[in-house]
């Protein structure tokens, strides 16, 4: 009798341990907020490939899958990928002519040399910044990783926009970079279960700061 009453107790406990954990995970959610928006040009063109991240906070977070830069068509796809620190990523050779991947200027330094179709490497990113990719047969073959510290970024698609979602409640720096453009800069606040639109005008030839538009 005094056993079942234990094992009744113990069963008792997890049930209220597990739904006390989900609550609070619910509340710390519900706390959390989101931005949102566009990335143009001055004519209002949209700016695809443009990545929007959050700059400061460093968030230790183990990736947990690889992910694929492929080469097709004599192309690197995506053309800009963004990963957090520490993430691989693979580099198939889908193409039936022989492939090179290497970076040899900022970031990560490394020469993958010749592969065949079929054929894949994988390289670990683990310093942040902006790699630029190549392949030495064919030069014009080119691609960006970026490596950020946490996982609050996010690629514009073909309309510009961009979505960054589950941020801590917080003042942040947010930056957007694109390879033909300086970087932009600006402070956003999020709130608790906030929603921030943004339109984030890049500009050629200068440094930007706080001069776009928030709707």
């Amino acid at each position: 009798m005094v056993h079942q009453s234990r094992r009744r107790w113990h069963f008792t406990f997890c049930v209220l341990a597990f739904f006390y954990g989900l609550a609070i995970l619910m509340v710390s959610a519900s706390e959390n907020g989101e931005i949102h928006g566009i990335v143009q040009d001055e004519k209002k063109k949209a700016l695809p490939d443009s990545v929007v991240y959050i700059d400061g906070p460093k968030v230790k977070q183990s990736p947990s899958k690889n992910l694929s830069m492929e080469q097709r068509n004599k192309n690197f796809i995506p053309h800009v990928l963004p990963v957090l620190l520490g993430s691989k990523v693979d580099f198939p050779n889908n193409d039936d002519v022989l492939h090179n991947v290497f970076s040899l200027f900022h970031g990560k330094k490394f020469d993958l040399g010749l592969f065949p179709k079929g054929a894949k490497k994988t390289v670990k990113f683990d310093k942040p910044g902006v790699h630029a990719i190549f392949c030495n047969i064919h030069p014009h073959m080119n691609a960006y990783i970026l490596v950020l510290e946490n996982p609050y970024f996010s690629t514009t698609d073909t309309r510009g926009t961009f979505s960054i979602k589950d941020i801590p409640a917080g003042e942040y720096t947010l930056k957007v970079w694109h390879e033909l453009y300086p970087e932009l800069e600006r402070k956003v606040n999020v709130s608790p279960g906030g929603n921030v639109e943004l339109t984030l005008t890049l500009k050629r030839g200068a440094e930007q700061k706080e001069k776009d538009s928030t709707h």
